[in-house]
């Protein structure tokens, strides 16, 4: 008796000439694992009436892992710029400056709300994320879109579906929806481009930093329990002001209109391993003047560092800000959000801080 085995199904995608080696190529589940997950051990030492166990975790769940794996990712043409506004029923959106001449509909376009009538997400404005890769499988496969297993994603809420590739010819695109947030302006991908946060991290390092301080202006102080790390301010750095002010207008136009009159001294931070700043806000309260918004960026590779986690506690208990582990991420926030950094336990993690401030809020 003979047995013929079937070939494993393959999946094709191709994409137009002229875009080969310009859009990214999608790429295997496999190669991108979230990086809470790659740090998860398989077991958890527990005690419990002075006695000690080792707890299996989550990575010791096939299932999970299948999910994990399983699939193709297909990235987001190129980095998108959002700014939303009336909690999401108003979108916009620009290329990054390297596609600047691309009219923005080569990344996304808009669905009509008409399209969508009922939906749990009304009003938020449906848009349409563009894939410029056809998808082609072998007959009686068909393909299901869905957002990656099993990794968070807090600003994008796609709609899935089942798409016969096997005979349907033309690009499939993604529907779905921006998340409005009420902490942080969204941009997809890295903000500030690699060069110059390597430029600012030289230009940090060539001058003396100090041992930072706890609390603000004159009552500022030591206290290694709470924050320990170095910091050195840019006095008047015009372009790296100006890098800071841009994001924080941006931020501030899309989701608070706070009043800001005043823009203090940018502070580039160096953590060494065992630093790190606990939790704290950035408010300062004087008669009629207050920080309003701070503003920070990644300026490392993270693969140049362990630990150094930025964390923040929305009142619900801490969580991890995974897009602040790119290099050149720049999040804006208001200033009496609890945030922290957790220790470096290798390698050195350099950011840039900067605090707005306007009118006391009456």
């Amino acid at each position: 008796m003979f047995f013929k085995k079937e070939p494993d199904p393959v999946i094709e995608f191709k994409c137009h000439p002229d875009l080969e080696g310009v859009i990214p190529e999608p790429y295997p589940a496999r190669h991108y694992m979230p990086d809470w997950y790659k740090k998860l051990a398989m077991f958890v030492r527990v005690e419990d009436d002075g006695a000690q166990t080792d707890d299996p975790t989550i990575k010791r769940c096939p299932p999970v892992l299948d999910a994990l794996v399983t699939g193709w990712i297909i990235p987001l043409v190129c980095q998108v710029e959002f700014t939303i506004k009336d909690k999401g029923s108003s979108v916009s959106w620009i290329l990054n400056k390297g596609d600047s001449n691309k009219p923005a509909t080569f990344a996304v376009q808009n669905h009509t709300q008409n399209q969508v009538k009922g939906h749990p997400m009304n009003p938020r404005v449906p848009l349409k994320f563009i894939n410029h890769w056809h998808i082609k499988t072998p007959p009686g496969w068909s393909c299901l879109f869905v957002p990656p297993l099993n990794r968070e994603e807090k600003n994008i809420e796609l709609i899935s579906g089942i798409v016969d590739t096997d005979i349907f010819h033309e690009y499939i695109n993604f529907p779905g929806f921006i998340i409005p947030n009420d902490i942080e302006y969204l941009k997809l991908e890295q903000n500030i481009p690699i060069s110059v946060c390597n430029s600012i991290i030289e230009y940090g390092k060539s001058f003396e930093s100090e041992q930072a301080t706890v609390g603000y202006g004159e009552q500022g102080r030591i206290d290694p329990n709470i924050r320990k790390s170095k910091v050195f301010f840019f006095e008047g750095i015009h372009w790296i002001n100006g890098i800071t002010n841009q994001y924080c207008a941006l931020a501030n136009t899309s989701a608070w209109n706070f009043e800001i009159s005043g823009q203090q001294s940018p502070q580039f931070t160096v953590y060494r391993p065992g630093e790190f700043y606990d939790f704290h806000s950035d408010e300062s309260n004087h008669a009629t003047v207050m920080r309003k918004l701070s503003v920070s960026i990644n300026l490392s590779d993270p693969n140049t560092y362990e630990g150094g986690q930025f964390e923040m506690d929305l009142g619900e208990g801490p969580f991890v800000l995974e897009e602040m582990n790119r290099q050149g991420t720049i999040i804006v926030f208001p200033s009496d959000t609890q945030h922290r950094v957790t220790p470096v336990t290798k390698g050195v993690r350099y950011s840039l801080v900067n605090w707005f401030e306007g009118p006391a809020f009456k």
